[in-house]
């Protein structure tokens, strides 16, 4: 049967709303650990675990398709999204919500392609390591 239902996306910048912040206070049950630059110094996405799970629900059950829109290179993009993978399964999320796709901005690397033209660049190695479709 075709499904003609148009799909739902739920685009965000992670650097602006993932990238957490350094912080030396407590850390709150709610928090995220991205990383952690020495004794008690780290960087921190705080209150963090319900958002992922808030978008856990709209990716699994209510079927929106995640994006990040990032001024970010994709190296930059794929180690966000290593840390929020990392950090949720250390709060027992399991995992970061999957990513359907990156929008990369990144003159250097794509020095070949016009940016009035956009070209849609697939990478399979991606697919595989990092839930990156």
């Amino acid at each position: 049967m075709l499904n003609l239902k148009p799909k739902k996306y739920l685009i965000i910048d992670p650097k602006q709303v993932l990238a957490g912040d350094i912080t030396t206070h407590n850390i709150q049950p709610g928090d995220l650990i991205l990383s952690k630059i020495n004794s008690g110094i780290g960087i921190v996405l705080a209150q963090s675990v319900n958002i992922v799970k808030y978008v856990k629900i709209l990716v699994n059950d209510h079927e929106y398709e995640l994006v990040f829109n990032s001024q970010l290179t994709e190296d930059e993009q794929i180690e966000l999204l290593n840390c929020l993978d990392k950090a949720c399964r250390n709060q027992g999320l399991i995992e970061f919500p999957k990513v359907a796709a990156m929008i990369v901005r990144d003159n250097i690397a794509f020095k070949n392609i016009d940016i009035k033209n956009p070209t849609i660049i697939r990478i399979d190695h991606l697919l595989k390591q990092h839930k990156y479709e």
